[in-house]
């Protein structure tokens, strides 16, 4: 099986939108089972496009194609009754943008989880913008397009992130048919565990007031949990996030983070949070705004070493009493409180974490497990 390609066999310099043909002929011994093309782009090729076979021993081709940025080549791929498998790479040297361009007003979008996000830039095109219009991509898979304002040479529309978003791709057409596009790459803020020489540092602790983002575990992987995987792994769940509904005219109505063997005290009232648990760790959570005064060091500057964390650990074990609930109305960003874990006594406390308030959001419930969106983002350190 053999492919011949006509000439010109490759193109040297084409412009955007400029319609070319890549033609040959197919021939066998053996009849031929399957032709298609695929558009190259550098080290990716799409979807294979599959050709009419005309006859069983030879079939021409003839693929028309508007040129588009990025493409290097056109590849053709034949194979026949006997298995054999044949390509031939129609070759690209250069595409030279003449169509709109997208600028866009950041290099990368950084996202938290179940966000939304916006997506702004301007469009610089010789000729007036007929079009624009975006598509969501998520990993494998892709949004439906959307279209989009331009207003002036400007645009900017929001997205919804979800867990799964990791590209916006903008699309421009001017009125001679000449499209341009751009993409920008999304990084979305997944919680993270960086473990250090001494010390370990989490972030982008984000718990939500719904049981599918309420619970932290610092030895369990993705450390925010749901509800589900967290009873099932009870003896792993170190704190609790949710909107509390005290009683009409509490006070203490409204967002906290608190342990898991508080779930039921009179100002908490969280029993749907642990239904059917049976391990319900200690875990105490006192105020720690007195942690540069007494250690010098705010929280970006604790280093990882055995030094300073011996400090430190001292510093919450003198802070380690019965406080275990951080309520939301009093805390702001940069807010840092501690916590004590390892034990079934505050006596037996020996594992201490240090947090830092880096975002909170989200109205106060007026109702047991209403949830009004609220969350509130935590950054934590400890030493190993």
């Amino acid at each position: 099986i053999n492919i011949v390609l006509e000439e010109p066999s490759f193109l040297d310099d084409i412009n955007t939108g400029e319609v070319f043909h890549v033609k040959g002929k197919v021939t066998s011994k053996t009849k031929i089972t399957s032709l298609n093309y695929r558009i190259i782009k550098g080290d990716i090729n799409d979807s294979p496009v599959d050709l009419d076979i005309t006859e069983a021993l030879e079939s021409p081709f003839d693929i028309s194609l508007a040129a588009r940025n990025g493409w290097t080549g056109v590849l053709i791929t034949a194979s026949n009754k006997s298995g054999l498998v044949v390509e031939k790479k129609f070759e690209i040297k250069q595409v030279t943008h003449v169509g709109p361009s997208v600028l866009f007003d950041s290099d990368k979008i950084f996202v938290k989880p179940d966000s939304m996000f916006t997506v702004s830039g301007r469009i610089a095109s010789n000729h007036p913008v007929s079009s624009l219009s975006y598509v969501v991509v998520r990993g494998t898979v892709s949004d439906p397009v959307k279209l989009a304002v331009l207003t002036g040479d400007r645009f900017g529309f929001e997205v919804n992130a979800d867990e799964t978003a990791t590209a916006v791709m903008v699309i421009a057409t001017d009125e001679r048919g000449n499209e341009g596009e751009g993409t920008i790459p999304v990084s979305i803020l997944f919680p993270s565990r960086v473990e250090g020489n001494t010390m370990i540092h989490y972030k982008n602790i984000i718990l939500a007031d719904n049981l599918s983002k309420g619970y932290f575990s610092f030895s369990l992987a993705p450390y925010v949990l749901d509800k589900e995987k967290a009873t099932s792994n009870q003896e792993h769940v170190n704190l609790l996030y949710s909107n509390l509904f005290i009683g009409e005219g509490n006070t203490n109505n409204g967002p906290a983070v608190f342990g898991p063997n508080v779930y039921n005290a009179s100002t908490i009232k969280a029993p749907y949070m642990v239904e059917g648990w049976t391990t319900l760790n200690l875990t105490r959570t006192p105020v720690a705004n007195d942690f540069f005064s007494v250690s010098g060091l705010t929280f970006d500057e604790i280093p990882d070493n055995k030094d300073a964390w011996d400090q430190i650990n001292q510093y919450i074990k003198s802070k380690i009493g019965s406080s275990s609930v951080v309520r939301q109305k009093n805390v702001s960003v940069g807010y840092m409180f501690a916590i004590g874990y390892g034990g079934t006594t505050a006596g037996e406390i020996n594992k201490y974490a240090i947090v830092i308030v880096r975002g909170m959001g989200g109205k106060n419930a007026t109702s047991v497990e209403e949830s009004t969106g609220a969350w509130i983002e935590l950054e934590i350190k400890m030493s190993k």
